[in-house]
């Protein structure tokens, strides 16, 4: 299969096992918001905080190597090397689990909360969740992949009806409720995927232990870099400047998330396809054109959202956070930079080099949180936005300048200055611009975008057109 078909194959099956996740969220939001009281949600909102942090830390971000060691080997199918691979990453799922287990148990005696066995259940039930969903995923299985997650968000949402909206469980049945999500993902993978086959004593390998560990333990700082730089912006503006402005920026990162969030659909396929070919002989052409194209297509969208704002902000958002208005371009800003260093980081992925990864972003965590320190005090809530460009701008410009060594990466300058041109004065009219010089801007980023990815959309088109003619065809 063409490599760009592949990825784009990949991408539109991911897309509705990511959505039906990511977007839970706003599903049941309207649920949450009648039912929890504000101190309700906030338990429920902290758990899960901790909860990706305590993932992160205890499970070495093995998933990640179990599904990169699998992607290397899946041409060969060869079911022992496969079963290596599962079976010594269980080893050290279980390890982490019992390690964990002995750590919650000292934890329950000096807390007292009657949520805090939620986190424990929850953190096993997320992690070994997510190990059989990259192991379905390394075997290129990637319809199991959206039937896992999907079966995970509806369980979720059927039982967060019944526990919270009908029995009125309030926070605990809410916490359940994503405890049996993901069980049921647990069961219905090992079963679709047939992983018991792959269990075993004697597949358990030292060496392949070892080598998982190589490759995964470098992610957890990176996770725990990533971890500190969402949370930062709200501790440094909670603590600054207070409870209230926390709610401004709550706003202000509410549309940058949504974008990020599609982001990560196109980036989870991107990571499968990278990994499959990075050993290609064309490599370098091949990322170059992937990075070029994906970098202008959701440049494109984020301006196309920044232009959009002025005329949906007020029916989407109340008028008592109008302040949030300023900050949302900013935002949007930071998470495309985001997504430019995520092409990047994909690379070194594929190029098992986790440990670069690691120190870029542990830097950008650290620039972070001192830029959003040394500025709040002078510019307020823009310190938040300010903080993030600036340290993922500079992960941008290392990790370009590193790859340099591994895969050379050409960059379309052409359409990257006519892009930057085209952000620049629409940030110019969205601040400083009238309704109708806002109005005209959305119109020139609109038919700009259609220019500066003009071979994509129509190849999009084209294949859309492709299969309707066929199912006319067949409907004769």
């Amino acid at each position: 299969m063409n490599r760009n078909k592949e990825l784009a194959k990949n991408a539109a099956y991911l897309t509705i096992g990511k959505i039906s996740t990511q977007f839970i969220s706003f599903l049941l939001l309207p649920l949450y918001t009648s039912v929890l009281t504000m101190a309700e949600y906030g338990t429920v909102d902290l758990i899960n905080t901790y909860q990706q942090l305590l993932i992160a830390v205890l499970f070495f971000q093995i998933e990640q190597g179990i599904f990169r060691f699998i992607v290397e080997i899946r041409a060969d199918n060869d079911t022992e090397r496969q079963g290596g691979i599962i079976s010594s990453g269980l080893v050290i799922s279980l390890f982490s689990a019992f390690i964990f287990t002995i750590g919650f148990v000292f934890l329950n005696n000096l807390v007292d909360s009657d949520y805090v066995i939620f986190l424990f259940t929850n953190v096993l039930a997320v992690s070994f969740s997510g190990f059989v969903l990259q192991a379905a995923r390394g075997f290129g299985d990637n319809i199991s992949y959206v039937l896992g997650s999907f079966l995970s968000a509806v369980t979720t949402i059927i039982f967060n009806v019944i526990l919270v909206g009908v029995m009125r469980i309030g926070p605990g049945g809410m916490l359940s409720s994503i405890f049996l999500g993901n069980v049921v993902c647990i069961i219905v993978l090992t079963i679709r995927c047939k992983l018991y086959r792959f269990i075993r004593i004697k597949n358990i390998s030292p060496k392949i232990i070892k080598g998982l560990l190589a490759y995964s333990l470098p992610l957890v700082p990176n996770s725990i870099a990533w971890w500190v730089i969402s949370a930062s912006d709200r501790t440094v503006v909670l603590y600054f400047l207070g409870a209230s402005f926390n709610g401004l920026l709550a706003v202000s990162h509410k549309f940058s998330t949504v974008f990020s969030s599609v982001f990560q659909i196109f980036n989870l396929s991107w990571t499968e396809s990278a990994s499959l070919h990075i050993n290609d002989t064309d490599r370098s052409a091949f990322f170059s054109d992937i990075i070029n194209k994906a970098m202008i297509f959701f440049g494109c969208i984020c301006v196309g959202i920044i232009a959009c704002m002025p005329f949906v902000f007020s029916m989407l958002v109340n008028a008592s956070y109008s302040k949030a208005y300023y900050q949302i371009p900013l935002f949007m800003i930071g998470a495309f930079l985001n997504a430019v260093q995520g092409l990047y980081s994909v690379i070194y992925i594929g190029l098992k080099l986790t440990k670069k990864v690691a120190i870029s972003t542990v830097a950008a965590a650290i620039i972070n949180v001192l830029f959003g320190v040394g500025l709040v005090n002078h510019i307020g809530l823009f310190a938040a936005p300010v903080s993030t460009i600036i340290s993922y701008f500079i992960i941008i410009i290392y990790r370009y300048a590193d790859l340099r060594k591994y895969v050379p990466i050409k960059l379309n300058w052409t359409k990257l200055k006519i892009f930057l041109m085209m952000m620049i004065v629409t940030l110019l009219s969205y601040y400083l611009g009238n309704v109708a010089v806002k109005a005209l801007m959305l119109l020139a980023v609109a038919v700009l975008s259609y220019i500066l990815n003009k071979e994509m959309i129509n190849s999009i088109i084209g294949v859309a057109l492709k299969k309707i003619k066929r199912k006319l065809r067949r409907g004769r």
